[in-house]
């Protein structure tokens, strides 16, 4: 079991994820600081900064846009979600995307993907090809909520 006192659960704790009428606008701010949290607990600390952007994304959560012979990425994130935890989730399958571009030799949804399932798991984050626009059902949330109310 993981310790409350991480840090990405600390920040991600302030909200009851099972308040359907809530709903999560991020600032660049949040963007930044839960970026580093994550790059921090979940990737070690080996993703540089990079630029992150906010903006109304139609049939998609997030965004993560590569230019391997620039050496740029970026990621773009919806300007609102469901809740906070739904928000670090896509944050942190598209920042899986940033690992790619940096480490890896394709941004894809394969092996080089899914094989950070059981890190994410550790988190209690889930981690899918894609997150539907209709459905936001944190599957995960029942262990979320052992994790920041212990």
């Amino acid at each position: 079991m993981i310790s409350a006192h991480t840090s990405i659960v600390k920040f991600m704790r302030d909200f009851d994820i099972a308040d359907e009428d809530l709903q999560f606008e991020p600032s660049l701010k949040d963007c930044y600081s839960a970026y580093r949290k994550l790059n921090t607990d979940i990737f070690k600390g080996k993703l540089p900064k990079i630029k992150l952007r906010i903006g109304r994304l139609h049939g998609s959560w997030g965004t993560c846009t590569s230019d391997i012979k620039k050496n740029i990425c970026e990621i773009q994130l919806n300007n609102r979600f469901k809740n906070k935890q739904f928000f670090v989730t896509v944050l942190a399958h598209e920042m899986v995307h940033a690992y790619q571009h940096f480490y890896e030799s394709d941004i894809n949804h394969g092996y080089s993907f899914h094989k950070w399932r059981p890190t994410f798991a550790k988190f209690c984050i889930p981690l899918s090809d894609g997150y539907k626009k209709s459905s936001l059902n944190w599957h995960a949330q029942r262990n979320f909520t052992q994790i920041t109310r212990s």
